[in-house]
């Protein structure tokens, strides 16, 4: 029988693009008024924000389980004419992790009571008219869908809180070297990619957790991976091509694969708008996966149909469906996303609502 599964999720934080934004409302005689474009031209930027989480689930997950403050810090200042240096780092303390400490596992403590992570930090530049150069810690993006990962297989995902926020917002940078060659409309794009990491599941004890036993975790591998990207931008529509081998990750639904085996990866992507509607699709194969428990090698394919509707203001509406065909092992595994963003106070003040039903 198909397992049926609906997460409800929902997200409201309040952001703050600087400190000067934020102690807007406060009086001071002394204070130095500051126009937009002096706020632009600072090399480093300061943001604070603060999120609840809200489930219908099990205790202690029920209700408002968490009220996360954070603080992210990054800086970006150009040197020599063509290059630019980008870090950013992020802190959080989340209080009702503390408050109600007992009711949580250790392992759920460890990964949500409190955090410091290091982002992004690389430098980027040209190095002629047609050829660019990043080297660092950083996100490259490959595909679509904002909500489910089809193509998007570079970059580890920090998956501890499933659907909480867009993928954009989930990927762990890792140390690469890109270049970008422009050729009229199309771009090619060689990667080689020097760190190695896992994404970030959630934690046992944790409502998203996948088994009610731990899960024996995997070394990190420390070999290097490449990957290719050729992108064409023309009149409407976007198309990529995505070439790789790279160390897989573990899907919902499917046995546990081994991350330490490289495969080869084959993909597509492709965007067509169409007034306010923004349709969307992805492929991708997978070939060498290695299971544990399992003889053998195994492919997969993967694809993906959706659509965006930006025609109200402050609005985004989408809807993702995929399919995941697993070839040899005769399991199909279906996932869909509906999720409903909207932006409030000048795009200070975001809600977010994601279901996702998988079967």
């Amino acid at each position: 029988m198909r397992l049926l599964s609906l997460i409800f999720l929902f997200s409201l934080y309040l952001i703050a693009e600087d400190i000067d934004e934020l102690l807007g409302g406060f009086e001071d005689n002394s204070k130095v008024e500051l126009n937009v474009t002096d706020v632009k031209s600072k090399p480093y930027r300061i943001k604070l924000s603060q999120q609840l989480l809200y489930s219908k689930a099990k205790s202690p997950h029920d209700g408002i389980y968490s009220a996360r403050t954070s603080i992210f810090f990054e800086i970006k200042e150009r040197i020599l004419d063509n290059f630019k240096f980008k870090a950013n780092a992020k802190a959080y303390y989340d209080y009702l992790y503390d408050k109600n400490s007992k009711e949580f596992t250790k392992e759920e403590l460890r990964e949500f009571r409190d955090e410091f992570w290091i982002y992004d930090l690389y430098i980027e530049g040209a190095l002629s008219s047609n050829l660019d150069i990043k080297a660092g810690r950083q996100v490259v993006v490959w595909g679509k869908s904002d909500s489910i990962r089809i193509t998007d297989v570079l970059n580890p995902l920090d998956n501890r809180l499933i659907g909480m926020v867009d993928i954009e917002d989930l990927r762990i940078p890792v140390g690469m070297l890109k270049f970008d060659y422009y050729l009229e409309n199309w771009r090619i794009s060689p990667i080689g990619i020097f760190e190695q990491q896992f994404t970030k599941n959630p934690p046992y004890g944790s409502q998203f957790y996948l088994s009610f036993q731990k899960i024996p975790s995997q070394k990190e591998p420390s070999s290097p991976s490449y990957a290719l990207n050729v992108a064409g931008e023309f009149d409407r529509f976007d198309l990529d091509f995505y070439l790789a081998r790279i160390y897989p990750q573990d899907i919902f639904g499917s046995p546990l694969v081994d991350k330490t085996s490289k495969v080869d990866f084959y993909g597509s992507s492709f965007n067509f708008v169409d007034g306010n509607i923004l349709y969307k699709g992805e492929i991708a194969y997978f070939n060498g996966l290695e299971y544990l428990g399992y003889r053998g090698d195994y492919s997969r394919f993967d694809m993906l149909v959706g659509l965006e509707y930006n025609g109200f203001r402050d609005t985004k509406i989408t809807i993702d469906s995929s399919k995941r065909d697993l070839g040899d092992l005769d399991i199909n595994l279906y996932q869909s996303a509906f999720r409903f963003t909207r932006d409030f106070l000048n795009s200070t003040l975001h809600a977010n609502y994601l279901a996702i039903i998988n079967g």
